[in-house]
């Protein structure tokens, strides 16, 4: 009798060792970030860690979850070019994206929340005379980074010459040698470029503001994991609250009074 206790209390200890541990621990829910490789957005640096606005925020995001009560949400973020971010919300490849607000974001992605607002501006060498129309800028060459959207103004505008380029720092440099007349970008890109490149801000004046575009975080339709959506929105709206987004986004100094 004492011998068939024994081996019931053996076989009981044993049955609670191997009991599953998915009572006792959360499954981390992984938040799929794709984040376009465009300076100032996203690049790497010397040392080729990520860096750039768009990093700082899902960095802040990351500080945020972490620093919230009962949090289960990790975040894996990827420098991908501009168009792949675009594919990759579209298939549901990646979660979450920071996109201009345009028909083809809202219909590809939800947002959660406006992070920015940018101005898209046509900018040509200084002593260029302004314009009120785009179509004053027919016959001339007219940059802009390829992939990139400014806007259905300046998007849907096809009797403009377009030229494709692969960044601003060399769209700067082709204006600077007169080899295109003009380029869009947006405000704080140009404005990157000019620093990088040291070149003064009064080489460079703004012909036309052609819109003012927010830039959202947006979650893709075809992600499957909308149990991601309440953590993220809330740690977005925090971050607002704090004034990290503005820190992040419009520091002092960062436009050019030549400029604005």
């Amino acid at each position: 009798m004492q011998l068939c206790t024994v081996l019931a209390r053996v076989v009981l200890g044993l049955s609670i060792l191997v009991q599953p541990s998915i009572t006792f621990a959360q499954e981390p829910l992984l938040g799929r970030f794709s984040t376009t490789n465009v300076k100032p957005w996203g690049f790497f640096n010397k040392e080729r860690v990520p860096v750039g606005v768009l990093v700082s925020l899902v960095h802040a995001l990351e500080n945020e979850l972490i620093n919230t009560k009962n949090n289960s949400v990790i975040i894996n973020n990827k420098l991908r070019p501009y168009p792949r971010v675009i594919h990759e919300i579209k298939t549901g490849a990646a979660d979450f994206a920071v996109m201009f607000n345009s028909p083809e974001s809202n219909k590809i992605g939800i947002s959660i929340g406006k992070v920015s607002e940018l101005r898209i501006i046509i900018a040509g060498r200084a002593g260029t005379p302004p314009i009120n129309n785009l179509n004053q800028l027919q016959g001339k060459p007219v940059g802009h980074i390829s992939g990139s959207k400014y806007g259905s103004i300046f998007d849907n505008n096809h009797s403009l010459d377009k030229l494709p380029l692969t960044s601003m720092e060399q769209g700067l440099k082709m204006l600077l040698k007169k080899r295109i007349y003009a380029f869009a970008s947006a405000d704080q890109t140009l404005y990157y470029a000019l620093r990088e490149l040291q070149v003064p801000s009064h080489k460079v004046t703004s012909l036309m503001t052609v819109s003012e575009v927010p830039i959202e975080l947006y979650f893709s339709r075809a992600s499957t994991r909308t149990e991601l959506i309440p953590p993220i929105t809330k740690a977005l709206s925090r971050l607002k609250a704090k004034g990290i987004l503005d820190s992040i986004f419009h520091k002092a100094g960062d436009l050019p009074s030549s400029l604005n």
